[in-house]
């Protein structure tokens, strides 16, 4: 399994990504992976790493997503506003 990380510096923004070329996540699974205690039968963690990731992020005033990666699995953005 590959993982890229990769950082961006906007205007107004900081941007951290995290992808790989696992299995993905279902589109109708995408919005689940950041409620609380959220996982999967086949993940052997917590369900908090998302959560706790977006709560993070949108306390300092940011957001963080999930989308399709062009790698083949799934793509993180978490994005921070410069202080």
């Amino acid at each position: 399994s590959r993982i890229k990380i990769t950082g961006e510096e906007g205007e107004n923004t900081i941007s951290v990504r995290v992808e790989d070329d696992g299995k993905g996540i279902p589109d109708d699974m995408k919005e689940k992976v950041f409620e609380r205690s959220y996982s999967d039968e086949s993940s052997h963690g917590t369900g908090m790493g998302a959560y706790l990731v977006k709560m993070i992020a949108q306390a300092c005033e940011g957001d963080a997503t999930v989308k399709d990666s062009q790698l083949g699995g799934a793509r993180f953005d978490v994005i921070l506003n410069k202080v």
